[in-house]
């Protein structure tokens, strides 16, 4: 039996849980989720694996309906005669009889449960009464089952199953047995380092594992870590986690998402984040768990966002002894404030703390910390901030101590395209690789002299990643236009820069992918009906300026071209010299010309050739 087993025993409770199987299966046919046949197929599926969940549940769980869809089926529902309050020892929920109640949040009551069919303990969770009707609250907390079933990892706790519609929505989790890592650091203050690299390596691996399936946590932190009896690590609490491929509508911007403490600079506000994101949140727990004291502490989360958006915090090496200054030198690189410059993905944290683990030095390669070394291998980060001063004074960040270093001689900082390193008129100045500069853009490997003491940078592997196109999440596509009315400016001011951003209206492929695109995205959320007027819409609005587009051109090239794609890019061809950005890289094309000679006359004459034009060459021609 199912949460909605308070139906009643016999024919009068089955007739109503029929029907409301029913009811899912109309709805789901009517708003265009499922084709009728296939929706059909699932309901005799589930008919026959009698799973003790509801219809929904069961569609859920099999990928064929999202967590919004199950919310939104959820929504129109009467509610049933038992309350999330009336929760008692005995009651039967998906299969699972209760036997106590283990604590209570904000968001959900956790009970201790056998599950019938085998007599193993485990966890139901059930959504808290005062979210049950919140449609933001039921999102976040189905997608936590939806999330969770993606991943089988030893260090991620299981998902056995979910119950989305009736008055009692409900998790069905694996039961761990010990303390979560709030209540270790409560009970015994900061954890020896290398129990802290054994954490960070098994999170690390359970981050690793949720990532490849494409859902970031976000909220990783030490009460949603629990350590078994036996010593194992099980991350838990997947209930802000986001699906790079869709978040739903359910985070907002200006939001606070997550535990301000252990949030990532990206995470206030616009949210978004990637992989890295719970890197940086890994950081700060490891952080926290390795000096018993925050990295950002404040009274207020404002306060909190500003001393991680400027990487204020303290080495642990200053708060604790006996800091291994490889240990040391991860973290902060965890905390990096610019994305760039932390590990790009979990694995990349698994890595290093499996080198630290087998005895990695700070310098060690596979540590990968962007730094500067002197000669005698003393490493100095470029993390967690993005701007870091070297000079002889208190106040620089990289203190050298030599008499030719001023005190404040140079600054390094990560910029758009690597670290860039400026001189600040120094006494005795600033070269690289034997050359004085003023400003410079460094190079993995480059010798750097300040003053007379060399270091070398290391660029912690930053310059070997892979371009990221407006910090595009993976699986995402995000476009930057230009806005409308500035458009329209330069188009009345005939600026023919803006001519290829009317090019890219004009292809009908173009078009079509877009409304297709939009179409598949709102059926997913509002049903077939409304996405089908939707994109109608949008495809009339984009034909509408598409037409828009070729009026512009002719006013800005006094060229009729219409709508020929092929023949505007000859246009440009001719006209520009150059490839613009968006068709090949940036380089000059050389003219074409044919030089003719009369053999009488002597007479040479130079005709221009172009692709737009055809040249007949002949005695007639």
């Amino acid at each position: 039996m199912s949460g909605d087993a308070s139906y009643g025993d016999g024919s009068a409770g089955e007739t109503l849980w029929d029907a409301r199987r029913q009811q899912t299966l109309d709805s789901v046919v009517q708003r265009g989720w499922l084709a009728e046949s296939d929706a059909q197929a699932a309901f005799a599926d589930y008919r026959d694996a009698d799973s003790g969940v509801g219809f929904a549940s069961y569609l859920l769980a099999r990928g064929l309906l999202s967590t919004s869809q199950v919310a939104s089926l959820s929504e129109g529902e009467a509610p049933g005669p038992v309350s999330a309050g009336d929760i008692q020892p005995g009651q039967v929920h998906s299969g699972c009889e209760i036997l106590e109640k283990l604590g209570q949040g904000g968001m959900g009551v956790v009970y201790l449960a056998r599950r019938q069919s085998d007599g193993a303990e485990v966890v139901v969770k059930f959504l808290a009464a005062s979210q049950v009707a919140n449609r933001a609250g039921l999102i976040r907390f189905l997608r936590e089952a939806a999330v969770g079933a993606k991943i089988d990892h030893p260090n991620v706790v299981k998902v056995y199953g979910v119950e989305a519609q009736g008055s009692n929505p409900h998790l069905v989790l694996e039961l761990v047995r010990g303390k979560d890592l709030e209540e270790r650091i409560a009970d015994e203050g900061a954890l020896p380092a290398s129990e802290v690299v054994r954490i960070g390596l098994e999170v690390a691996r359970g981050l690793a594992a949720a990532h490849a399936v494409g859902v970031i946590h976000r909220d990783i932190k030490p009460g949603n870590v629990r350590q078994s009896e036996s010593g194992a690590i099980k991350i838990l609490d997947f209930g802000l986690a986001k699906a790079v491929e869709s978040d739903e509508g359910v985070s907002l911007a200006g939001q606070i998402l997550g535990t301000p403490y252990y949030m990532a600079p990206e995470q206030w506000g616009e949210h978004q984040v990637d992989a890295r994101t719970d890197v940086f949140s890994l950081g700060a727990m490891l952080y926290h768990l390795l000096t018993g004291q925050l990295p950002f502490p404040g009274k207020r989360p404002m306060s909190i966002y500003r001393k991680a958006a400027a990487g204020e915090c303290l080495r642990p090496s200053e708060l604790v002894d006996d800091v291994p200054p490889a240990l040391e030198l991860v973290i902060l690189r965890m905390l990096a404030v610019d994305r760039r410059a932390r590990y790009e993905r979990a694995s990349d944290c698994v890595a290093a703390f499996e080198a630290i683990a087998a005895g990695a030095a700070a310098g060690a390669g596979a540590l990968r910390i962007p730094s500067l070394q002197d000669q005698r291998g003393a490493l100095f980060p470029l993390v967690p901030a993005r701007v870091h001063v070297i000079g002889r004074g208190e106040e620089a960040d990289v203190q050298l101590d030599h008499n030719s270093v001023s005190r404040a001689h140079a600054r390094v900082s990560l910029g758009r395209t690597g670290y860039q390193l400026v001189d600040l008129e120094s006494s005795y100045g600033t070269s690289v690789n034997g050359m004085r500069i003023n400003d410079v853009l460094l190079k993995a490997g480059d010798a750097v002299t300040f003053g007379k003491q060399t270091l070398r940078f290391d660029d912690g592997g930053i310059g070997a990643q892979p371009p990221r196109s407006a910090e595009a999440e993976q699986g995402r596509l995000q476009v930057s236009t230009l806005p409308e009315p500035f458009i329209q400016h330069l188009v009345e001011g005939k600026d023919r820069r803006v001519v290829i951003a009317l090019m890219e209206r004009l292809p009908l492929p173009t078009i079509e992918d877009r409304v297709a695109g939009g179409r598949d995205f709102l059926r997913g959320l509002f049903g077939g009906e409304l996405a089908e007027k939707a994109s109608r819409l949008l495809r009339a609005k984009l034909l509408k300026r598409r037409q828009a587009a070729v009026r512009s051109l002719f006013q800005i090239t006094f060229e009729n071209l219409e709508e020929g794609t092929e023949d505007w890019l000859g246009w440009w061809d001719e006209h520009r010299g150059e490839y613009p950005p968006q068709l090949a890289p940036q380089r000059l094309r050389p003219e074409v010309r044919l030089r003719v000679r009369g053999e009488a006359s002597g007479q040479e004459r130079v005709i221009q050739l172009s692709e737009r034009y055809r040249t007949t060459i002949g005695r007639d021609a």
